[in-house]
């Protein structure tokens, strides 16, 4: 829910596997990535899930490829899952992008 009122009308998101999702966001060149994916990271973090045992913050880790020339998904989706990755062994929570 959250995740589906942090988008835009024209971004696509589904579901890869287990936790990870994938997010399509049409961005123009020299746009800020990493500003659009950071705000949604915020937006996340402001929840928590209450339990007997108290709350539980929510957090997410963000991998971004961008789409170059020449470039095929494999290889695209494989920049994403690095970046994501690289996120998490960084402390988590946070939104690191990949060009290459």
């Amino acid at each position: 829910m959250i995740l589906g009122e942090s988008l835009r009308t024209y971004d696509s998101v589904g579901r890869l596997g287990g936790e990870e999702f994938l997010l399509i966001t049409p961005i123009e060149a020299g746009v800020d990535a990493i500003g659009l994916y950071d705000r949604i990271r915020k937006r996340i973090a402001e929840n928590t899930i209450a339990t007997q045992s108290g709350e539980i913050a929510i957090t997410v880790s963000i991998g971004i490829a961008t789409i170059g020339e020449a470039t095929t998904v494999d290889r695209i989706l494989d920049m994403a899952d690095r970046a994501l990755y690289q996120a998490k062994d960084e402390g988590r929570n946070r939104v690191i992008a990949r060009t290459r």
